[in-house]
């Protein structure tokens, strides 16, 4: 069984003559069960492994729900949906809850719904929820205003696709780069499609002592592919260049449809430039052991400054503009005013990451307003403290950011100047007010920064016992992801499952392979 799950092999595999006579040569007389035993098998799994998440989701105080919807080879539409959470030791959890066949029209409605019951299948309370992570479709955007209205969780649009959104603006803003795009595409398919030209280019590579590359296509559906495919087609330009001018592989005609001019290789130059920086902005989001939610105020406000410097060039001129416009609008929860009454969920998650709790990215006085809503909601809570841990103190082995550090680093640059950030200053907790919660909030504010390649829920784990209050809501913003990658990622494990040679794999197994699969660090005990 073990090899159908975590092998992702059919189930069919039992029947394989070529698979039944290995193991009859291993085990000889060696009596296989029917696939319909190893179906009750899965099944079992399954509902083992449901019911030991279950109990764990039980004891969480706080989720976090990332959700999408995708078509197999089938051309069966599903939705998957993953949930997250803070561990009482301080580690950040990502469990697959369920890919489910969607047999009636995706509006907001039914999306909405089918969200719900897949959370009511692991004895998910709603009201335990407090945000769900959505890409920017407009039925995915009325499922979550729907459940905002229902149980009120709070509706995240996913900040990697809404970069993406920027990229694909800012770039359809100039024709000139159109033009070199579209040309470096058709190139590209060329070199994919003619096998004698892919082959002509792996043999000049090897000559100039390189390791082969292929080329790479621009998928509008994958995050910085226009990026790859630039930065690609840069590092092949002189063998590209080399085995185009072979004209017994390209004629005349065929060499002027194709051929990059030298205007073309200088815009991609400059877009390697300009979109680099989204590129690792964007890997970077997508992590999935790492806060992340936190980390999106503060670096948008960076990009927003990094896009806002001159440049001599008119095209990246006109990027970085409409890149900025299109920042502002798609992220203006994040950068508006603020009211007390209505902070984004993304700064209250900022508000507790050790490496941002200063809030230096927010204008003066905003701090202010964040703190006072942060005081209104454990006082609406009852100010209750969570109970003491009995979790061994371990060390920590959450996975810090390491994507693109130094890159992503110099965004947050603006974070180390001496800028008023309407900080109290604590000399001694106890005249500040004689209310515990107040108290907390001052102390934590005048704790020093981190570094960004910190992990702050290694901060937390250590200092818990000084924040008893304050660290039930960090574990609950801080759980929050930043894209609904969890989900896309699922996407990629469901096609390895239902591929061309089980396309009519039932739903119902789908989800239970995909299931165990996804989740097969927890079936220890299964």
């Amino acid at each position: 069984m073990k090899v159908v799950i975590n092998g992702q092999r059919p189930l069919s595999l039992v029947e394989d003559e070529a698979f039944k006579q290995m193991v009859s040569y291993l085990e000889l007389g060696y009596k296989f069960p029917s696939r319909f035993f190893f179906t009750g098998m899965l099944q079992e799994k399954y509902n083992a492994l449901l019911e030991k998440i279950a109990t764990i989701v039980a004891d969480v105080d706080f989720v976090c729900i990332t959700t999408d919807t995708w078509t197999s080879l089938a051309t069966d539409s599903y939705l998957t949906a993953t949930v997250h959470y803070v561990s009482d030791d301080w580690v950040l959890k990502s469990i697959i809850l369920g890919t489910m066949f969607l047999d009636d029209r995706h509006t907001g409605e039914n999306l909405s719904q089918w969200i719900l019951e897949l959370i009511t299948k692991f004895g998910i309370n709603p009201e335990k929820v407090v945000a769900v992570v959505h890409d920017n479709a407009s039925n995915m955007l009325v499922a979550a205003s729907k459940l905002k209205s229902l149980h009120g969780w709070e509706s995240v649009r996913c900040s990697a696709h809404t970069l993406q959104l920027v990229v694909h603006a800012a770039l359809s803003s100039n024709v000139k780069v159109q033009a070199a795009l579209t040309k470096a595409k058709k190139l590209i398919e060329h070199f994919r499609r003619s096998t004698v030209a892919k082959q002509a280019l792996v043999e000049q590579q090897e000559r100039m002592e390189k390791e082969p590359l292929q080329l790479i296509q621009d998928v509008p559906t994958r995050w910085s592919s226009t990026f790859q495919m630039c930065k690609r087609l840069l590092q092949l330009r002189l063998p590209v260049t080399i085995v185009m001018a072979n004209h017994e592989l390209f004629d005349k005609q065929k060499r002027s449809q194709l051929e990059v001019s030298t205007e073309n290789w200088t815009i991609f130059e400059t877009l390697c430039e300009l979109l680099e920086l989204f590129a690792v902005l964007t890997k970077y989001l997508e992590g999935q052991s790492y806060v992340s939610m936190s980390a999106v105020q503060p670096l948008i406000k960076g990009i927003l400054g990094a896009m806002s410097t001159s440049d001599d060039d008119d095209f990246a001129s006109q990027f970085k503009s409409v890149a900025v416009q299109e920042l502002q609008t798609r992220f203006q929860d994040l950068i508006c005013p603020l009211t007390s009454t209505a902070i984004p969920i993304g700064i209250k998650a900022t508000s507790f990451d050790i490496r941002f709790h200063k809030l230096k990215s927010l204008c003066s006085g905003q701090p202010r307003e964040v703190r006072s809503s942060i005081e209104a909601e454990l006082l609406a809570m009852g100010n209750q403290n969570p109970p003491e841990s009995t979790v061994a103190q371990q060390p920590q082995s959450a996975e810090t950011a390491d994507n693109g550090n130094s890159s992503i680093a110099s965004l947050l640059r603006y974070l180390d100047e001496d800028n008023e950030t309407d900080m109290p200053v604590i000399s001694d907790p106890e005249e500040l007010t004689p209310c515990a919660i107040r108290r907390q909030l001052a102390v934590f504010a005048s704790e020093p920064q981190k570094a960004f390649d910190s992990n702050p829920l290694s901060w937390w784990k250590e200092h818990e016992h000084r924040f008893k209050s304050l660290s039930r809501l960090a574990k609950k913003y801080l759980a929050i992801p930043a894209t609904s990658a969890p989900s896309e990622h699922v996407f990629s494990l469901a096609g390895n499952t239902c591929n061309r040679r089980r396309a009519s794999l039932s739903p119902k197994n789908l989800d239970a392979l995909v299931f165990l699969n996804g989740n097969r660090h927890l079936m220890n005990d299964a």
